[in-house]
C-alpha cells in the first residue's frame, strides 16, 4: 500500500517563540564576498539570507568593442543555433543581452512535498503537486489578480519559475535589487493565502496539458515514466508526476470530485513552513533582510507535521522475480540507447562519503581503459554516462543509470554490450576502492568550491533552497553536497553489491524504421523482451515489451561480472584498467599581477579593462585582457580559424562538420582528465571554418590548448582511422536526421533556412554522408589551409601578456605551412533582405509524427545593426514579453510555450514571436498574433507617463544586470540608449515597423499533417515560399565587410562564451 499521508499535529501547533540564528559562519569558497546567516523563523521555516554588496553597483567595462556585435567581425551571427545536439548549423545562439553589469536580487523556496505525494486513496488525482505549483502563481488573497505577481516582476525586470519533482517543490524569481522587498511580501503569499479559483484552474489545466504534449516527445521522459508503470501499483514510484487532461480534469469530474477543493486540500495539508527551506539573496545588509522575512514569512501556518517518507515502501521491483528485467520500447527520434537501471537504498544522505558519485566516476570515465573506450574499440558505442540524477534520489530508494549510445553494430551485440557493462562493475567489485581516486575527487571538488565562480542569482537561490532540504550541518550549507569529507570504502562497496547482474533493469529503445533488407530495425532488439507483442503505457503511450531475463542470458551476464572471457564481451573484459593519475589537476593558483589602476579597491575584484591587440602577423591576431576577475585562477582562450571558401557546398559543410568532430574523438581518451580537473574544451565548426574554445584553470590551461590546436591541425597530415571516422559519421547522421524533431525547434531551423544567403540544411548535408572518407576528410582540411587561413584569437583572465602571446604564438606554430588569408578576403555570412510586402509564409510539415504540437514564429526584419535599433528592440521586448504571456498563453491558453525576442541573423536585427500549441491550427496562432500587436501598440501608446518611465527604468537596469560573459561595453552604451527613447517615438516606430503595409515579415508554420485539411483556404493571403532556395535568388543581400585591425584596438566581440561541457 502507499504510505498515508503524514498526519497534522495541529493549525496552531507549539513553535518556538522566536526566530534563531543557526549559523553565522557558514562556509564558503575563497573569493565569495558574500555575508550569509541561516536562520529558522519561529514558525520553523529555515531560511538562509545572502547580503552581497555588489548587487545593483555598476562595474568598469572589460571589453565590447565599438558595436560589441562580433570577434573583430568574423563572426557571422548572434543567431546562433548552438542547440543540445552540437553544431546542428547557423542559427540561434540566445536572447541574453552580452554586456550586462550589474546583479539582480533573488528568492527562492523549496517546500519538502512533491508528486510521490498525490492522493491515490480513495480516488488518485496524479499530477496535483504539479497542478498546486502551477496555480500558486494565479492570484493570493493580497493580490488577487491572477496576474498580478506576472505583472509586478515584468514592470521591475524579474523573471520566475517552478518545478516540481519526486519529494520537492521548488518557486524562485529574481528582480531588480530595488523591488526586492515588496516582491517577497507578495511571493509569500503564494505559502499564506493562494486563491486557488476555479476560473483560473480550468484555464490552468490546459497549460498543465500543453506542456504535457511537449514533455511526451522527449524519449527520457518516456522511458522514465515506463520504468514507473512497471513497478507495482501500489509503490510510490508508479505515479503519474506530470498531470494531464485525464488525470486532472476528466477523471476527478468522472469520480465526482471538485478540483479546487482538491487544489485546497493539497495546499492545507502540506504547504507548512516547517517543511519550507527559503534563501534570500539582497543587497541589504544581513540584519534587515532578516527583518523582511520575519515580516513576510513569519505568518506562514506551521503545521507542525514530519516531511513526507516514502522509506517503508522500500525499493522498487523488489518483489521475488521482479529482477532481472528486460525492456524494450520504440524511441521516437533516430537513436540507439541501451539504459541499465539498479535502485539501491537510499544514498542521499551519504552526502560526505558520497559513494555513488565514486561508483559514476569510474564508470563514466572516458580514458584509456574505460569502459566506453573498450566498445569504442569494438565498434559497439558512441557515448556512455553513469550515475544518479539528483532527481533520482528519494526517501526510499536511489537509482542508479548507466546509458549507452550504440552503432549499428552495437545495438546487433546487446548482449556483448551489457556483458562489458557487467564486466565492468564486476572488476569494480572484486577491486578494493582506491582512496588515491578517492583523493583526486575530493581535491578537484575542494578547488571548485574554492574557487566557485558565481552562478546566476536565480540558478544559486534555487539550488541552495533545494539542497537545504537535506537540513545539512548549518555550516556546511553551502559546501556540503559538493565537498567529499569522509573516505568510506565500505559504502562504496554496498553500492556496487547492488549493482550485480540479477537486480538490473535493461531497457533497450531504437527508432522503428524499415531498413534495405525490409526488416524493421526493432526487430534486432524484438526478442530482446520476449517475441515483439508490445503493451502501451497509458500515459506517453509508449509501446513496448518486457519479460524476465532469460536464465541462459543471466548465465553470460554473470559470467562476464565474474571476469569470465568467455562471455559475448570477449577481450574487452581483459582491456579494462582504472584511470591513471590524473596530470592536468592545478597546483599553481597564483594571480597574475594587473596594473593598478584596474584594481578593485578592498574588494578583491579586478575591474574589467578593454582587451588589447598584443599580435598581428599575416595569418592572424589575438587579444588580450590580463583580468583576474573576482581574483580566480582560471582563464579562457577562444580562436576563429577561418577558411576561404570553406563551406561552399553542402558536402563542404558536412565534412567541416565531421572534422571537428574528429578532432574531439581524437582528443578524447588522452584529454577526457582536463575534464575531470575542471577544464572545459570544445571544437565546433562555423559558416567559415571551426572555433576552439578553452578555458578553466589557468595553470594546465596552455598544455591543453596546445593539445587541442594540434588535433585540429592534424587532420590535415594524415588521413583518420576508418573506424573512427565510421562511428563519428553515424553519430553525425543522427544528429542529422534529429534535426528539427522538435516542432519548435523546427520553426527556427526553418526560420534561418528562409533568411541566410547560404544555408545547407541536415538534409543536403545527410544525402553528402556515404560519399565522406578518411581521405575525403584530409583533403578538405588540406584544401582549407591551402586556399589560406586566418586565425582570430582572444586570450583573458589569469594570463599574463607574455604568457598571451607565447600561448598563441604555439597555437599559430601548428597551422605552419598554411596560406594566410587576408583579413580583406574574410567574407561573412549575409542574411537576405526580405521583400516589404503582404506576410512572406514558409510552411514545413512536422518531423515526428508523434507530436501533435505545431509551431509558429512570425518575424519582422527591421534592418542592420546598430546601437539605437538594438536598443528599441531591448525595450520592446522588455514591454511586450509579459502582455504576450498573458494574453496568449493565461487567458487564451493558445499554447504553453509563448515567447517573444529580439533576433541577430548575420548582424541583421529582427523581432520574433513564437507559439507551441497542441490546440490550435498555425493560422489561428498567426491571427492572435495579428490581433495582439494592435492591442499592445494601444497599450503602450495609452500607458501613463509614470508607468512608461517606470518601464524604461526597470528595462535599462535589467540591461545592467550583470552577465557572465566579459563583454559589458555594448550593454552599457546600449542602456543609455534606451533611457532616452521617448514614448510617443517607441509607438510610432512599433507601428510603422510591425502594422504598416511596409513592413518585412516572414512567417513560419510547422503544421501537424494530419490536421491540415481546414489550413489551405486560410493560406491565401500570404505569399507562400515553394522552394527557399528559388525564393532566395531573386532577394538582396545585407552587406558586411570586415573591418582592419587599428593599431591598438578593442575587438567588436569578445569571444568569451563558456566552452561546451564534454559528457
Amino acid at each position: 500500500m502507499p504510505p498515508r499521508a503524514a498526519s497534522k499535529r495541529s493549525r496552531t501547533a507549539a513553535a518556538p517563540n522566536r526566530l534563531k540564528v543557526l549559523s553565522n559562519a557558514v562556509i564558503k569558497p575563497d573569493t565569495d564576498e558574500r555575508e550569509y546567516r541561516l536562520l529558522e523563523l519561529a514558525n520553523e521555516m529555515r531560511v538562509l539570507l545572502i547580503s552581497d554588496p555588489q548587487i545593483g553597483v555598476m562595474e568598469a567595462s572589460e571589453g565590447g568593442g565599438e558595436d560589441g556585435t562580433g570577434s573583430e567581425g568574423e563572426s557571422a551571427s548572434d543567431d546562433d543555433m548552438e542547440g543540445e545536439e552540437e553544431g546542428e548549423e547557423e542559427g540561434e545562439e540566445g536572447d541574453e543581452p552580452a554586456g550586462d553589469t550589474r546583479k539582480k536580487a533573488s528568492c527562492a523556496v523549496c517546500v519538502g512535498v512533491g508528486y510521490m505525494s498525490d492522493p491515490v486513496h480513495p480516488t488518485r488525482v496524479e499530477g496535483l503537486a504539479h497542478f498546486v505549483e502551477h496555480m500558486l502563481f494565479m492570484g493570493t488573497a493580497d493580490y488577487p489578480d491572477e496576474n498580478s505577481w506576472a505583472q509586478y516582476l515584468s514592470a521591475h525586470g524579474g523573471e520566475d519559475n517552478g518545478e516540481t519533482d519526486a519529494e520537492t517543490t521548488c518557486f524562485y524569481f529574481d528582480i531588480t535589487p530595488a523591488h526586492l522587498r515588496e516582491a517577497l511580501r507578495r511571493f509569500a503569499g503564494f505559502f499564506r493565502a493562494p486563491l486557488l479559483k476555479f476560473d483560473s484552474a480550468e484555464r490552468e489545466v490546459k497549460a498543465i496539458e500543453s506542456e504535457f504534449q511537449q514533455a511526451k516527445q522527449a524519449d527520457e521522459n518516456r522511458n522514465a515514466q515506463l520504468l514507473a508503470h512497471l513497478t507495482e501499483p501500489s509503490h510510490p514510484y508508479h505515479r503519474f508526476g506530470w498531470g494531464d487532461a485525464r488525470s486532472l480534469q476528466q477523471q476527478p469530474k468522472a469520480d465526482g470530485l471538485s478540483m479546487e477543493q482538491e487544489l485546497r486540500k493539497f495546499h492545507e495539508a502540506y504547504y507548512s513552513s516547517n517543511l519550507m527551506t527559503m534563501v534570500l539573496l539582497g543587497a541589504e545588509p544581513l540584519d534587515e533582510l532578516q527583518e523582511w522575512v520575519k515580516e513576510a514569512c513569519g505568518t506562514i501556518t506551521n503545521l507542525g507535521i514530519r516531511r513526507p517518507s516514502f522509506a517503508s515502501s522500500g525499493l522498487p521491483f523488489a518483489a521475488e522475480g521482479k529482477t532481472p528485467l528486460c525492456v524494450r520500447t520504440t524511441a521516437l527520434k533516430d537513436s540507439r540507447t541501451l539504459e541499465l537501471s539498479w535502485y539501491t537504498p537510499p544514498l542521499r544522505d551519504k552526502i560526505r562519503c558520497k559513494p555513488a558519485e565514486y561508483v559514476s566516476h569510474l564508470v563514466g570515465h572516458e580514458g584509456r581503459g574505460s569502459l566506453l573506450a573498450s566498445l569504442k574499440g569494438a565498434g559497439l558505442a558512441t557515448e556512455l554516462s553513469a550515475g544518479i540524477d539528483e532527481s533520482d534520489h528519494t526517501s526510499c530508494t536511489s537509482q542508479f543509470i548507466i546509458s549507452v549510445e550504440l552503432t549499428a553494430e552495437g545495438i546487433q551485440r546487446v548482449d556483448a554490450v551489457v556483458c562489458a557493462v557487467m564486466g565492468f562493475l564486476g572488476m569494480l567489485a572484486r577491486t578494493p576502492p582506491a582512496e588515491a581516486v578517492y583523493n583526486e575527487l575530493r581535491d578537484v571538488a575542494a578547488l571548485r568550491f574554492r574557487f566557485a565562480e558565481e552562478e546566476a542569482e536565480i540558478d544559486y537561490t534555487r539550488r541552495l533552497a533545494i539542497s537545504m532540504q537535506m537540513r545539512m550541518p548549518a555550516e556546511e550549507t553551502l559546501c556540503g553536497e559538493m565537498l567529499y569529507t569522509q573516505w568510506e570504502p565500505a559504502e562504496v562497496e554496498a553500492v556496487l553489491a547492488s549493482l550485480t547482474p540479477s537486480r538490473a533493469i535493461v531497457l533497450l529503445a531504437a527508432k522503428d524504421e524499415p531498413e534495405s533488407t525490409g526488416e524493421p530495425v526493432s526487430a534486432v532488439g524484438a526478442t530482446w523482451a520476449g517475441p515483439w507483442s508490445p503493451d502501451v503505457e497509458p500515459w506517453f503511450e509508449t509501446r513496448y515489451a518486457a519479460c524476465a531475463a532469460p536464465a541462459e542470458r543471466l548465465a553470460g551476464w554473470q559470467e562476464a561480472y565474474d571476469g569470465g572471457l568467455q562471455s559475448p564481451a570477449g577481450d574487452m573484459l581483459s582491456r579494462f584498467e582504472l584511470p591513471p593519475p590524473n596530470p592536468f589537476i592545478p597546483t599553481d593558483f597564483t594571480l597574475i599581477k594587473t596594473p593598478a589602476k584596474l584594481t578593485g579597491g578592498s574588494t578583491g575584484r579586478t575591474a574589467r579593462t578593454p582587451p588589447q591587440l598584443i599580435a598581428s602577423r599575416d595569418i592572424g591576431c589575438c587579444f588580450h585582457s590580463p583580468s583576474s576577475r573576482f581574483a580566480l585562477p582560471k582563464a579562457v582562450v577562444c580562436f576563429d580559424l577561418v577558411a576561404a571558401h570553406i563551406n561552399s557546398t553542402p558536402m563542404d559543410r558536412a565534412l567541416t562538420d565531421l572534422v571537428a568532430k574528429v578532432a574531439l574523438e581524437l582528443l578524447n581518451e588522452e584529454s577526457y582528465a582536463a575534464i575531470v580537473a575542471g577544464l572545459r574544451y570544445d571544437i565546433h565548426s562555423t559558416s567559415t571554418g571551426w572555433n576552439v574554445q578553452v578555458d578553466g584553470f589557468s595553470h594546465k590551461l596552455g598544455l591543453l590548448a596546445r593539445r587541442v590546436c594540434s588535433a585540429l591541425a592534424s587532420i590535415a597530415h594524415a588521413a583518420c582511422d576508418p573506424a573512427l571516422l565510421a562511428r563519428v559519421r553515424e553519430e553525425y547522421e543522427l544528429q542529422l536526421k534529429n534535426t528539427g524533431f522538435s516542432s519548435d525547434d523546427l520553426c527556427t531551423y526553418e526560420r534561418l533556412h528562409v533568411l541566410e544567403a547560404r544555408y545547407h540544411h541536415a538534409d543536403s548535408k545527410l544525402a553528402c554522408l556515404p560519399s565522406v572518407t578518411s581521405q575525403a576528410l584530409t583533403d578538405h582540411m588540406k584544401r582549407a589551409m591551402s586556399q589560406g587561413v586566418y586565425i582570430s584569437s582572444y586570450i583573458g583572465g589569469n594570463i599574463d601578456q607574455a604568457e598571451a602571446r607565447e600561448l598563441f604564438d604555439a597555437m599559430a606554430h601548428t597551422f605552419d605551412g598554411s596560406c594566410a588569408l587576408p583579413r580583406s578576403k574574410i567574407h561573412l555570412g549575409q542574411c537576405v533582405e526580405l521583400p516589404s510586402s503582404a506576410a512572406t509564409l514558409w510552411r514545413v510539415p512536422s518531423r515526428n509524427p508523434a507530436d501533435a504540437n505545431c509551431a509558429v514564429e512570425v518575424y519582422w526584419q527591421l534592418g542592420e545593426s546598430t546601437l539605437r535599433l538594438s536598443a528599441m528592440l531591448s525595450l520592446l521586448d522588455h514591454l511586450m514579453f509579459e502582455p504576450l504571456f498573458d494574453s496568449l498563453r493565461t487567458k487564451q491558453q493558445i499554447g504553453y510555450s509563448v515567447r517573444c525576442s529580439s533576433r541577430n541573423t548575420m548582424q541583421v536585427l529582427g523581432f520574433c514571436i513564437g507559439v507551441v500549441s497542441a490546440t490550435h491550427s498555425p493560422t489561428s496562432i498567426e491571427d492572435s498574433v495579428s490581433k495582439f500587436l494592435v492591442e499592445f501598440v494601444d497599450f503602450v501608446k495609452n500607458m501613463p507617463a509614470a508607468e512608461y518611465k517606470k518601464n524604461i527604468d526597470s528595462a535599462v537596469e535589467n540591461k545592467l544586470q550583470e552577465s557572465r560573459r566579459p563583454s559589458a561595453y555594448q550593454g552599457q552604451k546600449e542602456a543609455a540608449e534606451m533611457a532616452v527613447v521617448e514614448q510617443a517615438e517607441l509607438v510610432t516606430w512599433v507601428h510603422s515597423s510591425f502594422l504598416s503595409e511596409s513592413k518585412r515579415v516572414l512567417s513560419v508554420h510547422v503544421y501537424v499533417p494530419s490536421n491540415d485539411l481546414d489550413e489551405v483556404e486560410a493560406l491565401d493571403r500570404f505569399n507562400r515560399i515553394e522552394l527557399p532556395s528559388q525564393f532566395k535568388e531573386g532577394l538582396a543581400n545585407f552587406q558586411h565587410a570586415i573591418k582592419e585591425l587599428p593599431a591598438e584596438s578593442v575587438p567588436r566581440n569578445n569571444p568569451g562564451k563558456a566552452a561546451k561541457k564534454k559528457k
